[in-house]
């Protein structure tokens, strides 16, 4: 791509060591306790980049404001499936119910699509979204949380944490796509011109089919998230094993389940582990932001 519209070109390969050396720091850098581990890869990344540049654009928000997320995909598709597609989709998932469904490998991930969509049938679609934006299922919260949290907080906004984790490196982000003139266009826009039965950003994509390669413009979605297990598996050992989740800690906390956490910590180094791996993220990163903030309180 850098070839083709003629720009500078930089590689920046993250090792073992990059992700061990800063993962600390980057837990301390959070101001909010962020669950997606691509905020951690932006961090890493954002460190690089402010040794050549002060100001970066990012393309943060285009996903959101032109619907290229999955999710806003397999919404569609829902609502277009005819009764046949429906009650095939029920059977497909009923019959692989009983094997894997988690993302460690390829058929798990399918199996983890097909039971996710089957899920999202019988729902309404704001309903849908909600539970589809979850990566802890109703049962999993229940066996994780000592209490019911029925609302999240009206004030968080899904956008901060990329400038908080660039200007803790002293680079300032960009956003085009978020430009309020940019996102009011696209909330005037009829839905069948960001999605259609090819996928998500259709505006985007039919306006620079003449500039782009077709290699770019087709390409499948990648994602930002790090791979957890294979990076930070000891450092993660050590802090669910550390003062953060002790059951003392814990119950003054009055939060989570000590009993639940506790085989959280039994399992982690067993194989299989799956998908219960970005609960464990989501717990590190909210233990951390909690000690900073409250446990003095």
């Amino acid at each position: 791509m850098a070839q083709f519209i003629g720009s500078n070109h930089f590689k920046y390969i993250l090792t073992q060591e990059d992700f061990k050396k800063n993962f600390s720091s980057f837990l301390h850098a959070i101001d909010e306790p962020y669950a997606d581990s691509s905020a951690f890869a932006v961090y890493l990344l954002s460190k690089y980049v402010k040794e050549d540049v002060t100001v970066a654009l990012s393309g943060d928000g285009a996903d959101e404001v032109f619907g290229g997320y999955r999710k806003y995909f397999a919404d569609f598709k829902i609502r277009k499936m005819k009764g046949s597609k429906k009650a095939l989709l029920k059977l497909t998932a009923a019959g692989l119910k009983s094997f894997r469904s988690n993302r460690s490998d390829r058929w798990g991930e399918l199996n983890r699509k097909v039971q996710k969509l089957n899920k999202g049938l019988l729902l309404d679609h704001q309903s849908r979204y909600i539970k589809w934006c979850q990566f802890i299922e109703e049962d999993g919260r229940e066996k994780l949380l000592l209490h019911n949290f029925e609302s999240i907080a009206p004030s968080f906004n899904d956008f901060d944490w990329e400038d908080l984790i660039s200007m803790a490196n002293s680079l300032e982000f960009r956003t085009p796509f978020l430009d309020t003139k940019v996102v009011d266009f696209a909330n005037s826009l009829p839905a069948s011109y960001k999605i259609d039965e090819n996928g998500g950003k259709r505006i985007l994509k039919d306006a620079f089919k003449e500039i782009l390669p077709t290699s770019v413009l087709n390409r499948s979605k990648k994602g930002f998230e790090i791979p957890i297990k294979q990076r930070l598996n000891d450092e993660i050992d050590k802090i669910l094993n550390g003062p953060l989740f002790t059951n003392g800690y814990l119950k003054n906390q009055d939060l989570f389940k000590p009993e639940y956490i506790n085989n959280l910590r039994l399992e982690w180094n067993q194989p299989n582990f799956g998908d219960k791996t970005y609960m464990v993220w989501a717990l590190i990163v909210f233990q951390y932001w909690w000690n900073r903030n409250h446990a003095s309180a």
